[in-house]
């Protein structure tokens, strides 16, 4: 959509209801987001287990995934994102892990000590991954492109309750986290 509201591009049919695991576009899409080459990857996460890499213009280029806890499947990929060398981050939440692919969906590697990964926000510029967990063990982390924690923030602090059921994060230009419960 334009900042007026004006549709580009659609990806999908409205209202289209695929059989679960055809392997087509869509069935519930939880995330998008857009790499620094403007191609579109898209988690196909609840029915699917997918992940859809599409061009700038809507083509469909990959489709990746399958239902499973090894390495390039999916218990839920529930969102995506992308650091500046075009490295894909996908939170698997129902794995509790974020797995890494090349642009084409080609597996890097997985983080596994997560509970239900819900969001992430990559700082590109930073080079810091965001990741907000929940419910059982709700927590904010910060961390580096290898996975490794600089920062983290539990569900209690000081006595008080700040995490409860995190389920979104996302950064300011000043550097300002807003959680969303």
């Amino acid at each position: 959509l334009t900042p007026g509201g004006k549709n580009l591009m659609t990806l999908g049919t409205r209202g289209a209801q695929y059989p679960i695991m055809l392997r087509r576009p869509f069935c519930q899409p939880t995330d998008l987001a857009v790499s620094p080459s403007g191609d579109l990857y898209v988690c196909d996460g609840y029915g699917n287990y997918l992940v859809h890499r599409f061009s700038a213009d809507g083509k469909l280029l990959k489709t990746w995934g399958e239902p499973g806890s090894g390495p390039g499947q999916f218990a839920l990929p529930h969102r995506v994102g992308i650091d500046k060398k075009g490295i894909i981050y996908v939170a698997d939440r129902n794995a509790d892990r974020i797995q890494l692919f090349t642009p084409d969906g080609e597996f890097i590697t997985m983080w596994t000590d997560f509970t239900w990964p819900q969001d992430l926000y990559i700082d590109r510029e930073n080079e810091l991954v965001y990741v907000v967990e929940s419910p059982q063990k709700s927590r904010l982390t910060i961390r580096d492109f290898k996975g490794k924690i600089v920062w983290a923030l539990g569900a209690t602090h000081r006595g008080k309750t700040i995490l409860y059921i995190s389920h979104t994060v996302t950064i300011d230009s000043r550097g300002d986290i807003y959680v969303g419960e």
